[in-house]
């Protein structure tokens, strides 16, 4: 079996552009199949900073909590094919009121909301966090902008709506 394509998507979730690449760009890999060729590496932190009042996020503390949520539900669904639904479910419905859009898509995705409310707000979201930044901030080339997407660790720039190329192009030269 052919290796498969490792797909970085470094985001945060009130971004009305990442809504977007997750709705129209990363689903229909979900819902074509191609998703069986991919390893779906959503890191949910994108232009967040640590300071000295602690996490600050771009657009601000919803953003933060929604963050830690996303983070929560990927530890705790462990397959892409569980935990994406239950996000772009949420990015879906992006303007929506959020603690609704979370209880109510995770309900869809056939994820425990209690579960990921309690991560989210516990030490175990502390840890996800972290763990979230330090993927970010290990980029090579540091992110400019979200969403930033990498095929392989090589990032697209602003051609990630071509996404699913990239990843063909990738799964032929690694089956060589």
């Amino acid at each position: 079996m052919q290796d498969k394509v490792t797909v970085g998507f470094y985001e945060e979730s009130l971004c009305p552009y990442c809504a977007q690449f997750t709705t129209k760009v990363a689903a229909p890999l979900f819902q074509n199949g191609l998703s069986d060729y991919i390893d779906f590496d959503l890191v949910p932190y994108g232009n967040a900073k640590n300071t000295s009042e602690g996490l600050v996020c771009q657009h601000g503390e919803a953003e933060c909590r929604l963050n830690r949520v996303f983070a929560c539900a990927i530890d705790q669904a462990k397959h892409q094919e569980d935990w994406f639904p239950f996000i772009a479910c949420v990015e879906g419905k992006y303007g929506a009121e959020i603690e609704d859009s979370v209880e109510g898509c995770a309900e869809e995705a056939g994820l425990a909301y209690n579960d990921i409310k309690d991560c989210a707000t516990g030490g175990k979201g502390d840890d996800l966090e972290r763990a979230a930044a330090d993927a970010t901030d290990a980029l090579v080339p540091k992110h400019q902008y979200v969403p930033w997407v990498t095929v392989n660790g090589i990032p697209l720039l602003d051609d990630y709506a071509n996404l699913q190329t990239y990843i063909c192009v990738a799964l032929h030269e690694n089956s060589r």
